[in-house]
């Protein structure tokens, strides 16, 4: 009577489970496993689509109909042979039919043709054995739709079902196996469909939790149209396992993994777990106090989730009745439901179901600040919304000139470091963040040009040609972004080392040798906002006496003393050399005024270059009939015949006996070298 009852339930069950969701087309599969081909030979199968019968009928009677609602099923198989199927129920998006006895094998096409005369069709692929194995929820996962029947020693036999139905869950969950005194024997009946026509017995393997099981029976169940059954003995080892698993396969087909839960006696109790706490999570989630409550947990090594891809556990605590662990489940885990476990030694519980749910998109409701400058480094950048714990990625549209770094992310709230260059593009962008469940929604964030920078001081306003001001100093408003120091006009002046701080910029600025530069120029700093006002800045001529020192190659030869000396000239005023006879040597300004001037019959300065404020002076001094010379007033007497000359008072050139030159040269010569050397001036 059980097992009656049973059957009955599974093939309306079947029926009712998965006619909620029809298919488009025609699709066949394994009404037992929901997988798709193969499909064998008087195996029962469900069909799915739309509008495959005009209303919904189940088969009252055996034989089954072919017909039902007015709808007819026929499969053609791949020698041509078309079958009627018996029909179990139709209804608009499903019909569970049996594949026809001699349906051969190979590529096969099942036509539905409704009262109507319209049809659907579908392909399949029929082998001579597909199993496949009923379960507790019809939906070929979970507890097995199977019965335990017990062997007593006094010969004696009582039937149970391996399943119950918890109305809290409202789905059918483990019903607990006690294999009892070891004078008993327990065998599981598993049904299923598409194994009757297995090559041997031996051909089929069962193994349950990774034991071997012994199949006493693989084949027809008789009482009900293509339902088959699998009888195996349950080994005594499993005393105490909790849920296992248990794998069929037939003839190196394995059908659908199913569970039952295996009970024993103290010390050896399963564990039992009666609630999660939570019963679900997001992925991306951690939760620190994940919560299991059950009986006989004190022996906890370990929690399972199955599938298992996508969830950590660590940090786990166990009492008596209850199992904590910290529960990390990855931005990237696959949204859908897991079975959960507690493993105590070799004992495994029964499952409970654990959702993983997609993470939420995250939501933006605010950006602080919402404006920035070009040029602008903002060191927080601060995002506040909602599901923000998983953001990777803050971004901007347009993007070009913005970078974000150092993000951190909280439930709440995003930060991060928004550096903005010097050139990007001002006006309107968009701001969203992104985590692994999408793109948030976007605020608007303006970019704005910086003002311009504003000079105030100059420090200092002027300088010589030539000169190096280690620092110069410029002060005033917005400053931060200057990027240069530009002079008008522009030559001869090189800035180096620029430092820009809001209201400071300071530079090295050389002054170039050249006394063309001299002058007014306008200085001004350029920053991304534009360009500064300007100020004055003059560049002078260096200032400073004539000096001349460092005499040195002297040489007196046929009347002709030449000797060499160095010349700095600060005002860059000296710009030419010549040739005088009978009177001065005299080394020139630009103005025509004497800077140097030499008395003697003839003379010859050069080596002098117009603008030159320091160089060499070659001196050459041709002497001949050597006269008395008349001191003019303000001369420096060097001898009595040779003096150095400041004026321009004339001279009386006076012929008078004959003087021995070379001894009054080399007194000259004496005279002025004392005279250089102490850096004689004009």
């Amino acid at each position: 009577m059980r097992c009656s009852v049973l059957l009955t339930y599974l093939v309306l069950l079947s029926a009712a489970a998965v006619a909620q969701t029809p298919r488009c087309e025609a699709t066949s599969v394994s009404a037992a496993s929901f997988g798709g081909s193969p499909l064998a030979p008087e195996s029962i199968v469900s069909t799915f689509g739309q509008g495959l019968a005009a209303a919904t009928e189940s088969a009252s009677a055996t034989p089954l109909p072919t017909t039902l609602a007015g709808a007819t099923v026929k499969v053609a198989d791949s020698t041509g042979t078309e079958r009627l199927a018996s029909l179990f129920f139709v209804s608009p998006g499903q019909i569970n039919h049996l594949i026809p006895a001699g349906t051969a094998s190979g590529p096969a096409t099942v036509t539905i043709t409704r009262a109507d005369g319209g049809a659907c069709t579908g392909r399949i692929q029929v082998e001579a054995v597909a199993p496949g194995l009923f379960g507790a929820n019809a939906n070929g996962e979970g507890v097995a739709a199977a019965l335990a029947v017990r062997a007593r020693e006094d010969g004696s036999q009582s039937t149970d079902p391996v399943f119950r139905f918890d109305a809290t869950l409202r789905r059918s969950v483990s019903a607990a196996i006690d294999l009892g005194p070891a004078t008993d024997q327990v065998v599981l009946v598993l049904f299923g469909t598409g194994l009757r026509s297995r090559s041997a017995l031996s051909n089929v393997r069962v193994r349950i939790e990774g034991e071997e099981s012994e199949a006493l029976y693989a084949g027809p169940q008789g009482a009900f149209v293509g339902l088959d059954q699998v009888n195996l003995r349950l080994p005594r080892s499993l005393i105490g396992r909790g849920e296992v698993d248990i794998v069929v396969t037939v003839d190196s087909r394995p059908a659908n993994t199913l569970t039952v839960y295996i009970a024993g006696t103290p010390p050896n109790l399963p564990p039992l777990i009666q609630s999660l706490s939570p019963a679900g999570a997001e992925a991306g989630q951690t939760i620190d106090n994940f919560t299991i409550t059950g009986e006989n947990l004190a022996g906890a090594t370990r929690l399972e989730f199955v599938p298992s891809a996508g969830i950590t556990l660590a940090n786990l605590r166990v009492t008596s009745n209850s199992v904590t662990a910290q529960l990390v489940i990855a931005a990237g885990a696959i949204a859908r439901e897991r079975a959960a476990y507690v493993r105590t030694g070799g004992a495994r519980s029964n499952a409970l179901p654990f959702s993983v749910r997609p993470a939420p998109l995250p939501r933006i409701t605010a950006v602080t600040p919402n404006a920035g400058e070009a040029g602008q480094t903002i060191a927080n950048l601060a995002i506040t919304g909602e599901n923000l714990a998983g953001v990777t990625a803050v971004e901007f549209s347009p993007s070009a000139g913005i970078t974000v770094s150092n993000l951190r992310a909280t439930p709440t709230s995003v930060t991060a470091q928004l550096a903005i260059a010097p050139h990007a593009t001002v006006g309107e962008r968009t701001v969203s963040v992104v985590s692994l469940a999408g793109r948030s929604n976007s605020l608007g964030f303006t970019l704005r040009l910086p003002p311009l920078p504003r000079i105030a001081t100059l420090n200092p306003n002027a300088g010589e040609v030539p000169q190096t001001i280690a620092t110069l100093s410029i002060g005033g408003e917005n400053l931060a972004g200057v990027t240069a120091i530009e002079f008008s006009p522009p030559g001869n002046m090189t800035i180096s080392n620029l430092r820009a701080t809001a209201t400071l910029v300071t530079a090295q600025l050389v002054i170039e040798d050249n006394i063309a530069g001299v002058g007014v120029r306008m200085l001004s700093v350029v920053s991304p906002g534009g360009r500064s006002n300007s100020v004055l800045f003059t560049v002078r001529r260096r200032t400073g006496p004539f000096v001349i020192s460092n005499l040195r190659a002297v040489q007196l030869s046929s009347g002709v003393l030449s000797f060499t000396v160095d010349f700095d000239d600060p005002s860059g005023q000296a710009s030419s050399a010549g040739k005088n006879s009978g009177a001065y040597l005299i080394l020139s300004n630009q103005s025509g005024a004497s800077l140097f001037r030499l008395f003697s019959f003839e003379a010859t300065f050069s080596g002098v270059v117009a603008g030159q404020t320091r160089g060499t002076l070659n001196v050459s001094v041709n002497t001949f009939c050597g006269p008395f010379f008349t001191v003019p007033t303000g001369s420096l007497l060097l001898d009595a015949q040779l003096l150095v000359h400041n004026g321009n008072a004339p001279f009386t050139n006076t012929c008078g006996p004959a003087i021995d030159w070379l001894a009054a040269f080399s007194q000259y010569i004496a005279l002025l070298s004392n005279t250089l050397r102490t850096n004689f001036t004009n």
